[in-house]
């Protein structure tokens, strides 16, 4: 164990990242408000709802893929940002649509 891990810089480097992807720290105040989460992870796929397939398997099973959904009706027009972050269960229904067999293997 380095000096850096000792002191938890690389903890502090994490966070950097997340809220570096998230849009600065209003955006992931905004965020964790909404979801009470605050993840990073890579783009997997999107569906033709705009819904968006996070994945990251540093997170525990279960916890480590996650929808962000595409924000519709009262939240869109009152502009309370771009995106609504849900961790749904997979199989349960998207959009009317069921999600791909890919993203339950």
């Amino acid at each position: 164990m380095g000096l850096i891990q000792f002191f938890g810089l690389d903890k502090l480097a994490t966070l950097g990242r997340m809220v570096r992807s998230h849009g600065g720290v209003l955006a992931s105040l905004r965020h964790i408000y909404v979801t009470d989460d605050l993840k990073e992870g890579t783009l997997v796929g999107e569906d033709k709802f705009g819904n968006k397939y996070f994945q990251n398997d540093k997170y525990f099973y279960g916890r480590n893929r996650w929808v962000s959904r595409r924000e519709t009706g009262l939240a869109a027009k009152l502009g309370l940002g771009k995106e609504c972050q849900k961790v749904v269960v997979l199989h349960q229904k998207v959009g009317g649509q069921k999600v791909n067999r890919v993203w339950h293997q």
